[in-house]
């Protein structure tokens, strides 16, 4: 699990990282299109810095931009063909599909939950069923793109993460853990959504002031800046991954209210420990595959896919 989050994160940070620098650079490019128009500053400033500067600094300038203007979109064309070749995005979701996949067995085990309870391992243990899951688990993983790329390896001597869990503990390990971490994260992700919201909404209404004041050759930058920041308000799912996150955080607290309420008798029986942990495991699940389907369905819009050879075997051998 520790290895396969590590490269989750890794692969997330490097997909992040070259969709922001397409955007920016796709900004940039409406930037310099605009000042080498000629006709971005007003006549007047325009002719009054022709006489104020040396003709070889204009030409100077002038050419500088004209470079950068050809140079920028062969950048965005050289990392989109690097994305589309590489797949950073789509092995960060099966990266970390995969290592949520795992985490979940865990917890179900250490819990000693459904088929890992000491009633069904009479003649397979529990390890050994935890062990088969995971292999199948990452045996998928493997027939996946991923096995183009590394896993990096995280050591942990930590032995409290391995303990068996009593159902007080789960619930503290496993249910106020992640109903902490789902309440900070859908605090971040509203700021954020509203910040960018603003931004698209003043980019807006920067564009009528300016086309109203005659300006309707910065009109084009401000539309630019407008799709950028729709378009990273689309990559990173964020009013989507806000609803999942509310209603997952929702059916955890009430997964601990219904335990809370159960007499210190029915806390001890098989049963409503199964049913804890299930509940628990299976709401988390749901959404994970939530998250899932939507970056994907996300990044199938914004990836060209031309499969290779190569990769025509493997989507082959995943169906």
């Amino acid at each position: 699990y520790d290895d396969l989050d590590l490269a989750a994160v890794e692969k997330q940070r490097q997909f992040r990282r070259i969709q922001i620098g397409i955007l920016t650079l796709a900004v940039t490019a409406t930037l310099l299109a605009v000042l080498i128009s000629g006709s971005a500053l007003p006549a007047a400033l325009t002719s009054w810095l022709i006489q104020r500067l040396p003709p070889l600094v204009t030409r100077h300038i002038h050419q500088v931009l004209h470079g950068l203007l050809v140079l920028v979109p062969i950048t965005i064309s050289v990392l989109v063909s690097f994305n589309s070749r590489f797949r950073e995005g789509n092995k960060w979701i099966l990266l970390r599909a995969a290592a949520e996949s795992i985490k979940r067995e865990i917890f179900r085990y250490r819990a000693r939950s459904g088929v890992y309870s000491q009633e069904q391992c009479t003649q397979a243990s529990a390890q050994s069923k935890l062990s088969a899951n995971i292999k199948d688990i990452t045996a998928n993983l493997a027939q996946s793109e991923v096995n183009r790329s590394n896993l990096p390896h995280r050591p942990t001597n930590d032995a409290s993460r391995i303990k068996f869990l009593m159902p007080e503990d789960y619930l503290l390990e496993r249910i106020k853990d992640q109903t902490d971490y789902l309440t900070s994260k859908t605090a971040a992700l509203y700021r954020r959504l509203r910040r960018l919201e603003l931004c698209i909404l003043v980019a807006g209404g920067l564009g009528t002031f300016l086309a109203a004041i005659r300006g309707e050759v910065w009109v084009a930058l401000t539309t630019a800046l407008a799709t950028a920041l729709t378009t990273k308000l689309e990559i990173d799912q964020v009013e989507n991954s806000l609803v999942q996150y509310n209603v997952a955080l929702t059916s955890l607290k009430n997964i601990e209210s219904w335990w809370k309420a159960l007499s210190p008798w029915e806390q001890t029986r098989r049963k409503n420990i199964d049913l804890l942990v299930d509940q628990t495991e299976k709401t988390l699940e749901r959404e994970t595959a939530g998250w899932v389907q939507q970056m994907q369905s996300e990044l199938d819009k914004l990836t060209e896919k031309q499969p290779g050879p190569d990769q025509q075997s493997a989507s082959g051998q995943r169906s």
